[in-house]
């Protein structure tokens, strides 16, 4: 794509997404099922998870804000981004299982085929801000079904946006429905299942 360098490796893209995240969420999704993941930015869990789920359709919603993550990211001397979207669109067409919703994750819900196409795994990963997150939770969870998983990146060791993240979780992700699951959690994630 003009204007962007295409990342060989999915782990040199630019993010705040490691290996044992990405193997902690492989472990949970289905070898042929759906994950959604809200919070594209340039594309590296995304990446980094359909390299190792050749065979999971991938969903990636993003709308691109700016938002309060990349402001603190280029404060504390990350690479400038530029527009992570074409970014992301380089790093990801390498990637046939992927699929990139470019809208609102709330309105990307709205739409979603309903319980005909259930989410196995849905990633949380967007904007860091607790109202946000909770409403994430509330519009994608219905798609959630039993036995299915939802994991939240920065829930832990991570500061301020963990201060966002827990009690959005908390509040949404409420027993006997959804059990947190530590044993399934590596560092920041956050890991629930739907209980039935």
């Amino acid at each position: 794509m003009d204007g962007f360098t295409l990342v060989t490796r999915a782990d040199e893209i630019p993010g705040w997404f490691s290996n044992e995240e990405a193997d902690a969420i492989a472990r949970a999704c289905p070898p042929e099922g759906i994950l959604v993941e809200i919070g594209t930015w340039m594309g590296r869990s995304t990446a980094m998870l359909a390299e190792r789920l050749p065979n999971v359709r991938i969903f990636t919603v993003d709308s691109y804000p700016e938002t309060a993550a990349a402001r603190k990211y280029a404060q504390d001397g990350g690479h400038p981004t530029g527009d992570p979207a074409g970014h992301a669109a380089a790093n990801l067409a390498a990637y046939p299982n992927v699929h990139r919703m470019l809208q609102n994750s709330i309105e990307a819900a709205k739409t979603w085929s309903g319980p005909c196409v259930p989410v196995d795994v849905l990633f949380v990963d967007g904007e860091h801000q607790r109202e946000q997150i909770e409403n994430e939770l509330r519009a994608w969870r219905l798609y959630v079904p039993a036995g299915g998983w939802i994991f939240l990146h920065d829930g832990k060791n991570s500061g301020q946006w963990a201060a966002e993240v827990v009690p959005a979780a908390a509040a949404v992700l409420v027993p006997p429905e959804w059990e947190r699951v530590p044993e399934a959690e590596a560092e920041s994630l956050l890991a629930y299942r739907r209980r039935g």
